[in-house]
Parts: structure tokens; C-alpha cells; sequence
């Protein structure tokens, strides 16, 4: 689903929702040093810098790390203002604050106060761990369904989003 993704580049983008092209700019050239660094092959900087829960193991964990990345920023733009602190205005405060240092340094803020509001001091960017929790059938009382949710996009709606062409914001 290309558009998906056009819209967060929009909206990011968006003076009425706290966007800037700023803003989208900040972000887009953050992910840019992200993929140099993927490609590079300089991933314990990336496992250190965003707090990854363990290394970084070839590029199906790239993936899943580049992904969760994107998912603060499409979560923010699809949730705008749902879950407290977590909005457009906010985000593009904090990508656009050049006190933080480089664009680089501000996605690595973005991705800690991510982590604090969630409560948590690493980010799961393993690929088979990932699938483990999804082929895990067992019903559970904690947690957001995940395993559903994707279910639900892949065969009811059709789509999953992806990251084609020029007007990516993120890692494609």
C-alpha cells in the first residue's frame, strides 16, 4: 500500500497537524544516514545508538530495525494525538531541534522517548524472533494483539505498507 506512506510524508510535512517541511526533511535525511550505516555494515553503532535488545543479524533484522524505526513516525501520523505525547507537533518538535545535534542524533532522541513512553528499555529488532511471536497461537491477556492486527491488514484490507519511489520518508 504505497499511499500509506505518502500520507505520513504529508502530514509530517503539514503545518495545520505540526508538520514542516522541515520536518519531513529531518526525517528523511535521518533514515538516509540509517541505510549508509546498514549498508556500511556499521550496526553495533546502530544496536548501541537505538537500543537494540540484541545485535543486529544480517539483513532480515536490518529490516525488522529499519521498520520499527518507521513504525514510531506511521504510528504518530495514523494515531495523531490519541495516545498522549504522542503527536505530530511533538515529533517534528524534537526532529526539528538542532540543539539535539544532527538529524541522526534527533531520530536517536525520537527513538528514546518512544522508548520511555512505552515503557521499555530496548527494541525487539530480531526478524525470527519476530516470527516466533507470530506463529505463537496461545491467547494472551497483555499485549496488542499484534499477531491479529497483521492478520487482519494482510487479508481483510489487502495491504501492508510499503515504501516505494521517491517520496519515501523512511528506509525502504
Amino acid at each position: 500500500f504505497v499511499g500509506y506512506n505518502k500520507v505520513v510524508a504529508q502530514s509530517l510535512s503539514d503545518p495545520v497537524v505540526g508538520g514542516s517541511r522541515k520536518c519531513l526533511d529531518a526525517v528523511m535525511e535521518s533514515f538516509h544516514i540509517v541505510d549508509q550505516m546498514l549498508q556500511a555494515g556499521n550496526t553495533s553503532q546502530l544496536e548501541k545508538d537505538f537500543c537494540s535488545c540484541e545485535a543486529l543479524q544480517g539483513s532480515l533484522d536490518h529490516s525488522e530495525f529499519a521498520s520499527n524505526l518507521a513504525d514510531i513516525f506511521m504510528g504518530t501520523v495514523q494515531y495523531n494525538g490519541e495516545i498522549s505525547g504522542r503527536d505530530i507537533r511533538s515529533i517534528c518538535a524534537t526532529m526539528t531541534n538542532t540543539s539535539l545535534g544532527s538529524s541522526y542524533r534527533r531520530l536517536v532522541a525520537i527513538n528514546q522517548e518512544y522508548l520511555q513512553s512505552i515503557a521499555q528499555t530496548c527494541v525487539q529488532n530480531s526478524y525470527q524472533k519476530t516470527l516466533e511471536e507470530l506463529r505463537n497461537t496461545n491467547l494472551s491477556l497483555v499485549g496488542v494483539g499484534e499477531r491479529q492486527w497483521i492478520f487482519q491488514t494482510c487479508t481483510e484490507f489487502g495491504y501492508y505498507q510499503t515504501c516505494e519511489g521517491g517520496s519515501c520518508q523512511r528506509s525502504s
